[in-house]
């Protein structure tokens, strides 16, 4: 579940280039709960993704 939601957090702010969104994002998409420790994997993993894109 926590790769779930840092990929969903990845792919949207690759594609819209917004982190904290893509963050948001997943967070209301994936889980009815969200456990706090996933919240560090998904900013590093969304902020990466977003770093790789820049124009």
């Amino acid at each position: 579940e926590q790769m779930m939601s840092a990929g969903v957090s990845v792919g949207v702010s690759s594609t819209f280039g917004t982190p904290i969104g893509g963050v948001m994002f997943s967070i209301e998409v994936t889980s009815v709960y969200y456990l706090i420790s996933t919240y560090g994997k998904c900013v590093v993993a969304a902020v990466a993704g977003k770093s790789y894109l820049v124009d």
